[in-house]
């Protein structure tokens, strides 16, 4: 299984302008639950220096470069708005990544 994390970043004087984005975004790109499940978020908190959002997707194995390119556009969309900033990594099952050494991970 692989899951992709994003995280976003952006000073809290722009919560509205960015809540109004956010909307525009999941209008135009519904999800494609073809290429998977957010499994949490997006959840946010507020800190010193503005707001820190996080969201991680479950993505189809077959999938991942789509899954990629789909909430890559989002994200791009959001990153317009001066003073958005945003990451997206990938992680690997750790159980499953027992492969990669030659082992089976616990069941």
């Amino acid at each position: 299984m692989v899951f992709i994390v994003i995280q976003a970043w952006y000073p809290a004087k722009i919560a509205r302008l960015v809540a109004q984005k956010y909307l525009e975004v999941t209008q135009k790109y519904p999800h494609d639950k073809s290429l998977g499940e957010m499994v949490f978020g997006p959840i946010q908190k507020a800190t010193k220096d503005g707001i820190h959002v996080l969201s991680g997707w479950e993505c189809k194995d077959d999938k991942i470069k789509d899954s990629l390119m789909a909430l890559g556009k989002e994200m791009l969309m959001l990153a317009e708005i001066e003073g958005y900033l945003f990451s997206m990594d990938t992680y690997v099952d750790a159980i499953e990544s027992f492969a990669m050494i030659g082992m089976k991970g616990p069941q």
